[in-house]
């Protein structure tokens, strides 16, 4: 086992480690459970050597009723005491649950929009090491290889976690020592989900076989993170090197490794969105090998193919043509809009790129293929989907918005709005 350090020395080592935080603005995902509780205490505790601003966030899930309540009085009596501005906001989980969708999924979808929507510089969230080996186990189940394997990571976007390398027996004993009171989330302890059986059940019996278990699936994630991120690279350059006018040439790569085969279908397939499962990939990746033609549905209308040694996807034949009207307005609040003078040079109408990304307000910089996939943009349309680009980079992407570095304010002088009409083409 590594040698027993208190959680606040690991977030000192954690934040030591980032780009400088003076001036930056950190908010803490605040429950009241143990974790947050201690959290909080040690980003408190560390704030004047780093120079941040601190806040704390608290969602109020609506799923516990009275028991949701006092998480949330007793999350505005702990900031009160230490003096720490808290943003709560209500919601309704079963209300807003969609079609399929667990509750426990609908709550961590709504708990991160909170979060993503939040302007600040970066969200502490208090995942530790034996959530982590959760995740781990949890993927390992249902089939995943390594880069399931890799269980939660430290730094995503603008969210970070002190407290993964600290395991739960030291942040409680943390809390024992500084005097912290937390709370205890009941549905924790009902084993009526897969997560809850995993730590409840499973856990225990594993420490009774090592006590180090918990460390050593840690040590395996972070072999495992390594590992798949060398391999997504050398996927990714020969993705590049392999790709057609229409697909990606298989036969180009045929004598690679099933490693690097089976992400570059996986990086090919993801981009559009489709299904990348190990059963499809293995089924294509057999088929290549074994010299034949496969045809695989991912959705409706839609289906992956290796023909001649050529992977594609076929999508739906019926298309969009989308027209970008730009005109100057008058009012900076209006949707759809950008400040002219903080364009880089000249700005255009685009579609999209290999790697194109935008920064949007209050959110970290994110790819536009990821975009698309969150809202579900249909994987026919993405080709000739419309933005607006200047010398830097994307402004402005037709339905999700203008990036924050061209967002007009009351002092802009010359806003341009974009507005776009679609038209079907039946080709």
């Amino acid at each position: 086992m590594s040698s027993t350090k208190s959680p606040l020395t690991r977030a000192d080592e954690f934040l030591s480690a980032l780009p400088s935080l003076k001036g930056k603005s950190v908010a803490v995902a605040l429950s009241g459970g143990s974790d947050s509780v201690c959290l909080l205490s040690v980003m408190k505790n560390l704030q004047e050597k780093y120079g941040y601003s601190l806040c704390a966030l608290h969602l109020n899930h609506g799923i516990r009723g009275s028991e949701a309540a006092r998480d949330s009085q007793f999350c505005q009596k702990l900031c009160q005491d230490l003096n720490i501005p808290l943003t709560v906001k209500n919601t309704d989980v079963p209300a807003l649950k969609k079609r399929g969708e667990s509750t426990e999924t609908a709550a961590r979808r709504l708990r991160y929009e909170f979060f993503d929507n939040f302007e600040c510089d970066y969200v502490a969230v208090a995942h530790n090491k034996n959530d982590s080996a959760e995740t781990a186990v949890f993927n390992l189940l249902r089939g995943s290889g390594t880069r399931g394997a890799k269980g939660i990571s430290k730094i995503r976007g603008k969210y970070i976690r002190p407290l993964l390398l600290s395991e739960k027996s030291e942040i409680i004993k943390y809390c024992k020592a500084n005097g912290l009171k937390y709370v205890t989330d009941s549905t924790n302890l009902i084993n009526d989900c897969a997560r809850n059986i995993i730590r409840n059940e499973i856990f225990p019996l594993m420490k009774k076989i090592n006590s180090g278990f918990v460390d050593n699936i840690s040590g395996f994630s972070e072999i495992a993170q390594s590992d798949n991120d060398l391999l997504c690279e050398m996927a990714r350059k020969e993705l590049q090197s392999a790709k057609t006018r229409n697909g990606v040439n298989l036969f180009a790569i045929k004598n690679k490794a099933y490693p690097i085969i089976s992400r570059v279908i996986i990086e090919y397939l993801t981009a559009f969105g489709q299904n990348a499962d190990r059963k499809t990939v293995l089924s294509l990746y057999n088929a290549l090998t074994g010299g034949e033609d496969i045809k695989i549905n991912t959705a409706k209308n839609t289906y992956v193919q290796i023909k001649n040694g050529e992977l594609s996807l076929c999508l739906p034949k019926k298309a969009k043509e989308f027209f970008v009207i730009t005109q100057k307005v008058n009012n900076f609040a209006l949707k759809n809009t950008f400040d002219r003078d903080k364009v880089i040079g000249k700005y255009q109408i685009s579609v999209r790129r290999e790697g194109d990304a935008i920064k949007l307000k209050g959110r970290p910089t994110k790819e536009l293929r990821k975009l698309f996939n969150e809202l579900k943009i249909p994987p026919q349309y993405r080709s000739a989907w419309p933005l607006i680009r200047d010398d830097k980079g994307v402004i402005w992407v037709y339905k999700i918005g203008a990036a924050a570095r061209v967002l007009p304010d009351e002092n802009s002088k010359d806003i341009i709005k974009a507005d776009v009409r679609e038209q079907d083409v039946n080709s």
